[in-house]
């Protein structure tokens, strides 16, 4: 389906599958997608399609005391995996593109993060390249692991970082690259 105006927001007490089938999601005043359970949440890109998540300039208040950190935000783990794509539009102020409160593990696909005022890709604990591939630019750094690792073991990542000060890829643990290719342009 599509949205011009809407966001799609989970609650949940339990891990699950979100499968985005060529969805194209844009909200004008926050996320395009929220996911308010701290669970492990894989992600399918089925192959063939092309998923689109674009957030808003300026976020309304959540209710509460929610977190809505960026155009893609998940309170728990998010496993990506797949053959198909998924584009994330961060225009958010002060706002990352891709963002989770644990960790973000890559298993296949192709993720795409066009641009972020903050972040491409941030996470508290850790960002886990496995295959497919990730191509992210950014204001701020361009993949940032928080305080768990940063590990590339196979696919393809490239990172523009447009950012004064900023860092193509940081962590504050374990930065390591067993394989793949990667390509990093800070400017």
């Amino acid at each position: 389906g599509a949205t011009a105006d809407g966001m799609f927001k989970v609650y949940g007490d339990g891990d699950f599958t979100l499968r985005l089938d060529g969805v194209q999601i844009t909200n004008l005043d926050g996320p395009a997608i929220n996911i308010q359970a701290d669970e492990t949440i894989g992600v399918e890109l089925p192959a063939g399609t092309v998923s689109r998540l674009v957030d808003g300039t300026t976020y309304s208040d959540p209710p509460g005391d929610e977190d809505q950190k960026g155009a893609f935000f998940s309170e728990g783990q998010l496993l990506i995996g797949g053959e198909g794509e998924m584009v994330v539009s961060g225009r958010g102020d002060d706002q990352h593109g891709l963002v989770s409160d644990d960790f973000i593990a890559i298993h296949g696909g192709t993720v795409t993060v066009t641009g972020a005022t903050k972040d491409g890709i941030h996470t508290n604990e850790g960002f886990y390249l496995v295959a497919g591939s990730v191509d992210v630019a950014a204001d701020g750094d361009g993949i940032d692991g928080g305080d768990g690792p940063v590990v590339i073991s196979s696919g393809t990542l490239a990172v523009l970082c447009a950012g004064d000060d900023k860092d193509a890829v940081k962590c504050d643990g374990e930065l390591r690259i067993d394989g793949g290719d990667v390509v990093i342009d800070v400017r």
